[in-house]
């Protein structure tokens, strides 16, 4: 049961995290104009394609953990750390002033997405380990 509910988790994450990203790869104009409300600088969006290109990676990840009948515990470890490195970081930066508050708020879902999902991945992998300490 445990080892289904990651593959669910992970495909989840996997197209969640996935086709956004591709799309950001490949029109990362028309995606920030609708995440910022404005038009971006070069730099701005050299740094979207990056994160962006980082991210698919992380849903391919995701992926390929997915499509195994025993997903593998690394893989699960890294898209739960993956996923919740990220919900923290922006919290954080919301926190800390650095990203204005109301910006955040404004990604609410996505952070209770990611973050709900990273929590999934996280508890199963601890229910596996648990599991596998009985004697």
């Amino acid at each position: 049961m445990v080892h289904r509910v990651q593959r669910v988790a992970l495909g989840a994450f996997a197209l969640w995290a996935g086709a956004p990203s591709l799309v950001a790869l490949l029109v990362p104009q028309l995606v920030m104009r609708a995440a910022a409300k404005q038009v971006p600088a070069g730099v701005a969006v050299a740094v979207v394609i990056e994160l962006a290109a980082m991210r698919l990676g992380l849903a391919l990840v995701a992926l390929v953990a997915a499509m195994a009948p025993r997903p593998p515990r690394p893989l699960v470890a890294a898209v739960a750390l993956g996923a919740l490195a990220g919900v923290g970081a922006l919290l954080l930066a919301g926190k800390l002033a650095t990203v204005p508050m109301p910006e955040v708020k404004g990604m609410e879902l996505w952070l209770a997405v990611d973050g709900a999902l990273g929590l999934t991945l996280a508890g199963t992998a601890l229910a596996r380990r648990l599991r596998r300490a009985k004697p």
